[in-house]
């Protein structure tokens, strides 16, 4: 399922864009599930190449092709962003289908052909009818096809402007393909249809979402990359209980424990969050005897 090391991920990848990939930033914490996908991928496309690619790959492909991208790769926070940035460098190198990996297939993918490239319009919902917005959980690009080196040289961009450093949708995922796909003009057959074919009875796509699926909504109000602090405006006015030990993960990992106090001080709903309230104190600060907002130590609140 996946090659080790880049130079092996790289042999494997064919030329004439039959090319299935799929991203997991670390392949040892991939889902069972989600494995189990992948392989029957594999046996449903046996004359296609399949391959689960991590981080360590993306890192390698990105150093070769994108060496502005590769230099902050590792630096980006939220694996979602790195996710979006990962298959537009597969798809740009090699040619080829991505798939999230919670999205399975009715049918093998040769049906779609492989001389032109398809997105997804997000058609499935009111609101999203009426504007124009694409997915990216599936793509397909042949080979040479210039938008993902154009999604690419906008992520570039925006890691020099630091812009949408708090958008994980605008830096490299929907809402750039959205606008990128407008600007190259691709109509017709190369837009399909979200509702026809991941909604219905029987559709073609279906996919499975465990918990973690949404992560990133909270992690990038910490900033994708490195930040001053984060954007308190866009975190969400409640907090889902699913998202409180990925909060706990992301700052840890990042050692970002000491902006819990604050944001519990502008988002006091939280602490009805069962177990907000625990992960604020085991921070070694009390929300509310010692509240901390910005370099500011303010006097008791109250509870």
């Amino acid at each position: 399922m996946m090659r080790k090391g880049f130079t092996g991920f790289d042999k494997a990848a064919r030329a004439d864009g039959r090319n299935i990939f799929f991203f997991w930033d670390d392949p040892s914490r991939l889902p069972a599930d989600y494995k189990s996908n992948i392989k029957a991928m594999q046996v449903q496309h046996p004359d296609w190449s399949v391959q689960l690619a991590d981080d360590g790959i993306i890192a390698g492909l990105l150093a070769r092709d994108h060496p502005g991208i590769a230099e902050v790769y590792g630096d980006i926070r939220v694996p979602a962003c790195r996710s979006d940035i990962a298959r537009m460098a597969m798809l740009g190198a090699y040619g080829g289908w991505y798939l999230d990996a919670d999205m399975a297939c009715r049918d093998p993918l040769d049906r779609f052909g492989t001389d032109h490239p398809i997105v997804f319009r997000r058609d499935d919902t009111a609101g999203m009818k009426s504007r124009f917005r694409t997915m990216n959980g599936i793509l397909f690009m042949p080979p040479g096809h210039g938008l993902p080196q154009r999604m690419l040289d906008a992520v570039t961009d925006h890691i020099r402007d630091r812009r949408h450093l708090h958008d994980v949708l605008a830096f490299a995922g929907p809402k750039l393909l959205s606008a990128v796909v407008q600007e190259m003009g691709l109509g017709g057959r190369e837009i399909l249809s979200v509702k026809a074919h991941l909604r219905g009875k029987d559709p073609m796509f279906q996919e499975c979402r465990g918990a973690s699926s949404f992560s990133w909504r909270i992690q990038q109000c910490f900033g994708i990359l490195p930040v001053d602090q984060p954007d308190w405006d866009v975190f969400p006015p409640q907090l889902r209980p699913e998202f409180v030990p990925i909060i706990k993960t992301f700052v840890d990992r990042h050692g970002l424990q000491a902006w819990l106090p604050e944001l519990a001080l502008r988002r006091p709903g939280y602490l009805r969050t069962a177990g907000f309230e625990e992960l604020v104190r085991t921070c070694g600060h009390h929300a509310y005897e010692r509240p901390v907002i910005g370099h500011r130590q303010g006097a008791a609140t109250g509870g």
